[in-house]
């Protein structure tokens, strides 16, 4: 499995991937962090929850959804497994032997305050570790340099840890067997981002300069 890369968004890309793991996801602008969307801004709002997909469909190419550096070979698939609504979630797992890595990518995110909502389900038998991973920087092919990953987590069944790859100091237990929600609120003009998983404070560092020598100032 490739070591900078899985997780959930960006570059304009919010990127996921790693193994058994499942989730949905929603990206809101607000008016200021920790607050909800307000009526101004709730058209800038995107959200996925795969419900809309065939169970058992290849997530690349649906919903702009597109695997890693555009290789259809790192796809991840719908299924009915688990869900928190009906009937699906998105399966981020190796298939025949290739770690799943899927990326959304968003533009103009730039400025003001914004919230990451990403639900994810880690079963108790879950074996190796998943990456949850934020972008500033991404291209499909590009050369993917260490200061592009704004946020990665590392979320391991061995460990039972989750924590930040750039500073383990960083960490929680993890919770398994139901949805927890990761939330990451970035305020660009204080150049800041502060992650809670399920409920709890994880990590509050820059958004830029996080991950030295320090990144881009864009989602």
């Amino acid at each position: 499995m490739k070591k900078k890369i899985i997780g959930i968004l960006v570059v304009t890309l919010l990127v996921i991937t790693a193994l058994p793991a499942v989730g949905s996801m929603k990206v809101e602008n607000t008016e200021r962090i920790l607050f909800e969307p307000n009526a101004a801004s709730a058209n800038r709002a995107w959200s996925d929850n795969f419900d809309s997909y065939a169970t058992g469909s290849s997530l690349h190419g649906q919903g702009g959804w597109e695997a890693w550096d555009n290789n259809p070979a790192t796809t991840v698939y719908v299924t009915d497994d688990q869900s928190r609504s009906s009937p699906n979630s998105v399966d981020i797992a190796w298939f025949s032997g290739v770690s799943g890595d899927i990326v959304q990518q968003f533009t103009d995110v730039n400025s003001g305050n914004w919230r990451l909502l990403a639900w994810q389900y880690v079963p108790g038998d879950m074996m190796g570790q998943s990456d949850y991973i934020l972008m500033n920087t991404y291209s499909h092919g590009g050369s993917h340099i260490i200061q592009d990953w704004s946020l990665q987590l590392a979320v391991s069944a061995s460990t039972g840890l989750i924590w930040d790859l750039d500073n383990t100091a960083d960490s929680l237990p993890l919770i398994t067997d139901e949805w927890v929600l990761i939330r990451v609120e970035i305020d660009f003009e204080a150049d800041l981002q502060e992650v809670y998983y399920g409920g709890e404070l994880l990590l509050s560092k820059s958004w830029t300069a996080g991950v030295s020598p320090g990144g881009a100032k864009n989602f």
